[in-house]
């Protein structure tokens, strides 16, 4: 199995504010996010850690065929929901 962390629209908004206030070098315009469903979940693709391990650098997926990269806490990234998915 496969754990695959994820963002609703209320997390990402809020991830990305924080992203903003702690002058992270990535985080997603605001009119991009306000535009995004409020149904739609977004699943984290690609994670790193970033400066030392003080931010986590994370890909994620607004839809099949748009990303966005987004710096976070590393806390915040922990207290992601996350599903299991089967692996092949």
């Amino acid at each position: 199995m496969t754990t695959v962390k994820y963002f609703d629209k209320r997390s990402l908004r809020t991830a990305n504010n924080d992203a903003i206030h702690y002058g992270f070098n990535r985080c997603i315009r605001e009119d991009v996010i306000e535009q995004l469903d409020e149904e739609t979940l977004f699943p984290v693709v690609f994670t790193m850690p970033h400066n030392d391990g003080a931010e986590m650098r994370l890909k994620l997926l607004l839809s099949p065929t748009k990303e966005a990269w987004l710096d976070v806490i590393p806390e915040g990234y922990e207290s992601l929901p996350h599903v299991s998915i089967p692996s092949h």
